[in-house]
């Protein structure tokens, strides 16, 4: 049984046939009691994961649709970030819809999901006959709305779908940044700003409507302010650009903490800037699984060096740990007095497959070979980016109820 301690679950031996016991190590932000057991249970019969909790990941997208209601709020899930079917299903029955890149991820919703939920569309680019089945889903409403990510792509669509309402992805190479305010740029997605006169004339040419705006700040550097200063500038080079804007979409990269108070005043911030006739979009990928995610892996080998200590363990940072920042446990010393960090590594022959530094913590259990390293914050693009590089194999999501 796992101890509760300040909210935080103590690591517990546990048993293991013919091998003695055996500890797994939690990080200080543990999962929920029942997930910190099923995680347990797993690691007692040998059996490494990626571990989901389905409870809090419902939680999340209940308080986040909720929310985004009472402002107006269309909140999509990115299909890239985790195509598993149980989470694709989740999301849509609480009416989150779907942002996608291709046909292949149109097929993946519609495959999974079932119904006609609300489908968004960007891509940096298509193939000739992908251009052509994306318009026609288009124009049966089965993609409610689509981007282009360039001036030639959006001629090619609009030859394609004359008379229809189009978007254009933007970026804000060029603009003037107040100091302070995160923003990716240069970025190699979309046209610049003051390029939208001129797709403006593009549309219209082909008798189309320009109406919808998109923009993806870089996930790792969004924060409030960084939205913000987009809306704002999209909506006045829009405006300047004789440009009538029915949606707004923000793209990804939220991270405000998924409780009512935050995201009011998140959804709040946005809505000072955007009209209420103006429809706003977001669409993350991180944030649905943020606080959700766990990885086990168990020590291999603990090699001893002059100024750090190496923890080889079952799992990679290429394998698993791809676009995520993980919360690495928490490890005690491992003799009284020794404050060399450890350096936990996965077991591939690649130098630089070094997970993470873990500082000694006093009072905690040092990591003995065989034990169990869980980390936390493992985004679900870890299992979409998995691989089987070096015969470690890749891990599928396992879905736990909490």
């Amino acid at each position: 049984m796992v101890a509760s301690l300040g909210g935080q679950h103590r690591p517990a031996a546990i048993t293991k046939a013919g091998n003695g016991d055996i500890q797994v190590l939690f990080p200080r932000r543990c999962p929920a009691l029942g997930v910190a057991e099923a995680i347990k249970a797993s690691c007692a019969i040998g059996r490494p994961g990626f571990f989901v909790d389905m409870a809090n990941l419902r939680r999340r997208l209940t308080v986040t649709t909720e929310v985004a209601a009472e402002y107006g709020v269309r909140v999509l899930y990115a299909v890239k970030s985790c195509g598993n079917d149980e989470i694709l299903r989740a999301a849509a029955g609480l009416g989150v819809g779907f942002d996608i890149s291709n046909n292949e991820e149109f097929e993946i919703v519609a495959s999974r999901v079932g119904g006609r939920p609300f489908v968004s569309l960007t891509s940096p680019g298509l193939a000739k006959e992908q251009r052509e089945r994306v318009c026609r889903m288009i124009r049966t409403g089965d993609i409610a709305r689509f981007y282009c990510d360039s001036l030639r792509q959006l001629g090619d669509f609009c030859g394609l779908l004359r008379g229809s309402e189009v978007g254009i992805r933007v970026n804000l190479n060029g603009e003037a940044i107040t100091d302070g305010v995160p923003v990716y740029a240069p970025s190699r997605f979309g046209v610049r700003l003051n390029e939208l006169k001129a797709a403006r004339d593009i549309a219209a040419s082909a008798g189309c409507r320009l109406r919808w705006i998109h923009l993806h700040n870089a996930s790792e550097f969004n924060e409030r302010s960084s939205f913000v200063t987009a809306a704002r500038l999209m909506l006045k080079r829009s405006h300047e650009a004789g440009i009538d804007v029915a949606a707004l979409d923000l793209g990804g990269g939220l991270r405000e903490p998924a409780d009512e108070r935050s995201l009011g005043d998140f959804f709040g911030a946005l809505r000072s800037v955007i009209p209420d006739h103006v429809e706003l979009i977001l669409e993350p990928g991180h944030f649905w699984l943020s606080e959700c995610g766990y990885l086990s892996a168990q020590v291999l080998d603990v090699k001893a060096f002059d100024t750090y200590l190496v923890l080889v363990t079952d799992c990679g940072a290429l394998n698993h740990l791809q676009w995520s920042y993980p919360e690495l446990p928490v490890l005690g010393p491992i003799a009284r007095g020794d404050r060399r960090p450890y350096l936990m590594c996965g077991r591939t022959c690649f130098e630089r497959d070094v997970v993470g530094q873990i500082a000694p913590s006093p009072g905690y259990p040092a990591p003995l070979i065989d034990d169990w390293l869980v980390l936390g914050e493992v985004s679900g693009y870890s299992a979409e980016l998995g691989s089987s590089f070096n015969g470690v194999p890749a891990r599928a999501p396992i879905l736990l109820p909490g």
